[in-house]
């Protein structure tokens, strides 16, 4: 298969049956469309392959940068990620992208791994040492749960004048029943109790959980969430609260944004990956990654079940830095830039 023209389909299918790269592409074909996938053209723009001219990208080209790194690890490739990102183009010579096709952050069990929060922590350190987005605010909302102390199972609402930075999370309710509601939600029945007592992170569902994990991975000890501090069924502490959200999103210190979660019990950290890619070496001898195209920020964050909520565009818009967890791929979204989580520095 050559890179240099359009082809469609049918022709990788009638040309390339023992081609690996052909192969790969048409799978990816065929997986997105439907109907008569062998006639649509099939053009490169890059280092990625794209689907019509102005359609989705299905693979794309990646670095291999093991040889150029002191020792082969991720958390040298962040490293060496951010010093790249810096430059318009990460590698104008070859048209490649920097880093690996996959960022090994799931393990076997899709569960996110000490590498994936790493990547998490440089993303904030970064925007925080070289941008202006983390401005300093006086404003601490009404209450937070305090997601710190000795015990990991237990979680604290607190009410206080002021304290350090903390994180909100941005998500679906979905369509909770009553008796969901009255278990998961602070109400004037518990409410005293989870200030004075608290209340057990065991007993949340899965999308709060995985705020708090983050929170905590994140160095933060405060995270808002509006069904457990704002009073549910306490009408007028609603409409005072509500009338805040405004303020609370805009001085968070970082917006979790649970994009691929239809409801508060399907949680957004684990994910079932599977992305297919081979190494090939190019003229110059160069090691070079052919992998499905695994990020569509437009897809994956501005149609996900997320954006489909009324509240979430004020949420959004107000946020001064949001991680994006959806299904595929996580993103860092700031005032200056947007990054994903396989190294790729979006437009913006």
């Amino acid at each position: 298969m050559s890179l240099d023209h359009p082809e469609s389909a049918f022709e990788l299918r009638t040309l390339g049956i023992n081609c690996l790269l052909c192969n790969l592409v048409l799978n990816l074909v065929r997986r997105g469309y439907s109907g008569d996938y062998q006639q649509v053209p099939i053009i490169r723009d890059n280092s990625a392959l794209k689907v019509t001219t102005d359609g989705p990208r299905v693979i794309r080209l990646c670095a291999d940068l093991g040889s150029s790194l002191p020792s082969f690890n991720i958390f040298n490739y962040v490293a060496y990620y951010f010093m790249l990102a810096k430059e318009p183009s990460t590698d104008g010579s070859y048209g490649i992208e920097i880093g690996p096709p996959i960022l090994q952050t799931i393990n076997l069990f899709d569960i996110p791994s000490a590498s994936y929060f790493q990547l998490l922590r440089e993303w904030l350190q970064e925007c925080d040492r070289s941008h202006t987005c983390n401005r300093q605010t006086q404003y601490w909302p009404t209450r937070v749960i305090f997601v710190g102390g000795p015990d990991s199972n237990k979680l604290i609402l607190q009410e206080q004048a002021s304290g350090e930075d903390y994180f909100v999370l941005s998500h679906c309710w979905g369509k909770p029943t009553d008796k969901e509601k009255k278990r998961f939600c602070t109400t004037p029945e518990n409410y005293r109790d989870r200030v004075k007592v608290g209340f057990i992170y065991n007993d949340l569902p899965k999308t709060f959980q995985d705020a708090v994990r983050v929170t905590r991975e994140l160095g933060k000890e405060y995270l808002w969430i509006d069904s457990l501090c704002i009073i549910q069924g306490d009408e007028e502490d609603w409409k005072r609260e509500a009338g805040r959200m405004e303020q609370v999103f805009a001085s968070a210190y970082c917006t979790i944004a649970a994009s691929s979660a239809p409801n508060w019990r399907d949680g957004f950290l684990e994910r079932n990956l599977s992305p297919q890619y081979f190494q090939i070496q190019s003229s110059s001898r160069r090691q070079v990654y052919v992998c499905d195209n695994t990020h569509d920020y437009s897809k994956d964050v501005d149609e996900g079940p997320l954006n489909k909520r009324a509240w979430v565009l004020q949420e959004r818009v107000l946020s001064r830095r949001t991680i994006h967890f959806s299904a595929k791929q996580t993103y860092w979204e700031c005032a200056k830039v947007v990054l994903c989580e396989n190294f790729i520095r979006l437009q913006w």
